[in-house]
């Protein structure tokens, strides 16, 4: 017995030591993990904090005795609105809004699909989304109110996200269409104010309609980068009516933002022509066909790979891209950056075996590719399937609407079959 007891101790004490000597040994998986993680914690950049804003453009030109509630309705309902990035007024954050209607679900997909994109291109930074909201009239006065009401609102942000995190947030605003031109005139609201000195560190415009009268903003030292992203098929974007209105040749609409020539920008410019190339012919014809173009804003014997107006900023379920071109900005900025040129030219590709993301970039009318950025599969259809999971519910919805609707209808003929049966019989009798 004493001798079992001498060998349980002497086991024990052996055991003992094997975990102390396997904990301090350095090829254990525990010590493999640790160091790998102060490895990757020594490497890893400073964390970036990013605001996104997204600015729609000009939605839908209603008069004025049109009630509000009504305006609400339609544009709430429409699939072209319903579908795109917009929310209820102001400036609004992402993370404040509920999916307590199908309207908010989608947007919270499209949000999720943006930021699916956005960490894969950056994982080291922190995005927070905002959805800034005007009524999108066709107005020049119109996008002026709604400048001032952008500025002053994205300045208590950037504050407010100073005072929590203890640093001042990078901005990048998403613009689509009049979007644009809210954003641009922020610059004399900013000049106005003698101690203001924060900037737009990325403005990225999509077919916004280029008028002299705020053409020279873009130029401001207020935008760091600029991004215009264009399409000669867009026939909106060159559309805008103003200048019939106010006798302003001003306001006359371009495709292209035109560089002075005598000055030396004080920031970076970039123009960028964008097309698509998804490969399978029978999708392409189904996606760019005229009906379908002309739906959504374009030309439809123009540029056979370019882009429509409503593309930039709307979701669509009948073709594979689904995304709004707006989601894949993270995607644009970095092969733009990469670029040496700030007039350039850019493909995006859709490989059909492995489903990644290509964007290629060339300088503008020439074909030689100078850069080149490849978002994977995994991650792009990742973002996709935020969008995806909204349409069999929205096709629901509908459905359920109509079968009401038909319900409804069938009930009321019912009831005057019965009536008119009753009636006659009731004129027989006499």
């Amino acid at each position: 017995m004493k001798l079992l007891r001498k060998l349980f101790k002497f086991h024990i004490l052996a055991v003992s030591l094997l975990i102390q000597s396997s904990i301090l040994l350095p090829d254990t998986p525990q010590t493999l993990a640790k160091q790998t993680a102060q490895e990757i914690s020594t490497q890893e950049k400073p964390q970036e904090h990013w605001i996104t804003v997204f600015v729609h453009g000009t939605h839908g030109i209603f008069p004025k005795f049109v009630p509000q509630r009504i305006v609400q309705f339609l544009r709430n309902k429409i699939p072209f609105f319903a579908n795109a990035l917009m929310s209820d007024k102001g400036l609004v954050k992402v993370d404040s809004i509920l999916p307590t209607s199908m309207h908010n679900k989608r947007l919270l997909a499209l949000i999720y699909a943006y930021e699916t994109i956005a960490y894969q291109t950056d994982p080291h930074a922190k995005h927070t989304c905002y959805l800034f909201n005007w009524d999108g009239t066709l107005s020049d006065a119109a996008r002026t109110q709604a400048a001032q009401k952008l500025y002053q609102k994205l300045n208590k942000e950037r504050i407010a996200h100073h005072k929590q995190y203890g640093v001042f947030p990078r901005i990048r605003i998403i613009a689509h269409s009049h979007g644009g031109n809210v954003c641009a005139k922020m610059v004399p609201i900013h000049t106005s104010y003698a101690y203001s000195n924060w900037s737009i560190d990325e403005l990225v415009l999509y077919g916004t309609p280029i008028q002299e009268a705020t053409e020279k903003f873009f130029f401001s030292p207020f935008f760091r980068t600029v991004h215009h992203v264009y399409s000669f098929k867009d026939i909106i974007q060159v559309a805008d009516p103003s200048f019939l209105f106010a006798l302003d040749p001003s306001f006359i609409s371009r495709h292209r933002i035109e560089k002075p020539e005598h000055k030396v920008p004080v920031n970076r410019v970039v123009q960028t022509k964008i097309t698509i190339n998804n490969g399978d012919k029978k999708e392409q014809q189904a996606y760019f066909s005229k009906l379908a173009v002309i739906l959504r804003g374009g030309l439809p014997l123009h540029d056979p790979n370019g882009l429509a107006h409503a593309d930039y900023w709307n979701a669509y379920w009948d073709n594979d891209w689904i995304l709004p071109i707006a989601l894949l900005t993270p995607v644009l900025t970095m092969v733009s950056s990469q670029s040496p040129c700030d007039d350039i030219d850019m493909t995006l590709t859709q490989d059909q075996q492995a489903g990644h993301l290509i964007a290629t970039a060339c300088e503008h009318n020439k074909s030689k590719i100078h850069a080149l950025y490849m978002l994977p599969g995994k991650i792009f259809q990742r973002a996709k399937n935020f969008v995806w999971q909204t349409k069999e519910s929205f096709a629901d919805s509908v459905h359920k609407k109509f079968t009401t609707v038909r319900s409804k209808l069938g009930g009321a003929l019912h009831s005057a079959r019965s009536r008119l049966s009753s009636l006659r019989s009731k004129l027989w009798s006499r």
